[in-house]
């Protein structure tokens, strides 16, 4: 358990900093190429350390279908925000980014026959007016921009049914490195695709693009990606969502204090409300922790 809450919050701290990285890389036009160029480095990175670690990239039917639910969070999911991020202001795609937990809370029941408690769906929700509250000010929505909201809803429902879905598919026992480097390459042949579509191999990178990207794929999917594999196989889905809820108020301090701005009133009161939100899913944990002792017979 104790390995679970380090990847836990590696991936905090890895996905804080990784959108003030996106932005840089795909500051000169080229998004789909440089996705693929993080992916397909981030690959290389992975199989390296996986032959490093002397283990085998298994490629049974059983792990390709493994590696395509890993890939829905990835793929799937940056694709749509990638084609809607110019209607869409970051603010608001990290609020939908906010819905991953429930959604995964919902997709738990009929998948996984798991129900999440009251004083859990009560906390999701109150984390998630807290995030709102973080980007009050970025929260305008005009009715053009509804297929966009949408498209992202439907990206990040896929992130939360490619976790559900990889708790499901326990059963075939691979290693984070192996789930990584196998999602990977299956991303890597999806962005290829995407950047044919958009003809954008010929997209040139500036030199902070050029390093943003190699950050992205080197801490963003090698280092983030797997920490994020390794606490799926021990947290559950709804818990490993929750990372969404805490990391982009680190990205919004981040980006704050990087670029010298003063803290929002809104930021510092969503951030409160988080805790707060984040406290009341706990709460269930701690009171029946604290009745199974109190239970429990006495010796002597």
């Amino acid at each position: 358990m104790r390995s679970a809450v380090v990847a836990f919050f590696i991936v905090v701290i890895v996905w804080s900093t990784t959108p003030l990285a996106i932005n840089w890389s795909v500051a000169d036009g080229s998004s789909q190429f440089a996705a693929w160029l993080r992916m397909a480095i981030g690959f290389l990175l992975s199989y390296a350390s996986l032959k490093a670690l002397r283990l085998p990239l298994v490629l049974t039917r059983a792990a390709i279908i493994k590696y395509m639910a890993g890939s829905l969070g990835i793929y799937g999911t940056m694709t749509c925000v990638y084609v809607a991020s110019h209607a869409v202001s970051s603010g608001l795609v990290a609020v939908i980014h906010g819905l991953i937990p429930m959604l995964a809370a919902a997709l738990s029941w009929p998948i996984l026959s798991q129900r999440t408690s009251k004083f859990g769906i009560a906390g999701l929700f109150i984390a998630s007016l807290g995030l709102a509250f973080v980007f009050a000010s970025e929260l305008q929505v005009s009715p053009k921009q509804a297929p966009w909201i949408l498209l992202i809803v439907f990206g990040v429902s896929l992130q939360a049914l490619g976790a559900v879905l990889i708790k499901k598919l326990a059963s075939t026992p691979l290693h984070p490195m192996q789930q990584l480097t196998g999602t990977l390459l299956v991303v890597v042949i999806g962005f290829s695709f995407n950047t044919s579509l958009a003809g954008q191999w010929q997209g040139e990178l500036g030199t902070r693009a050029i390093l943003a990207t190699l950050y992205l794929a080197a801490i963003g999917s090698v280092v983030g990606f797997y920490a994020y594999f390794t606490a799926l196989q021990h947290l559950s889905a709804v818990q490993v969502g929750m990372i969404t809820l805490i990391s982009p108020v680190f990205a919004v301090i981040l980006g704050n204090t990087l670029n010298g701005e003063s803290m929002p009133t809104f930021t510092l009161l969503g951030s409160i409300i988080i805790g707060i939100g984040l406290a009341t899913y706990l709460a269930r944990a701690v009171f029946t922790r604290g009745a199974t002792h109190a239970n429990r017979p006495k010796r002597g």
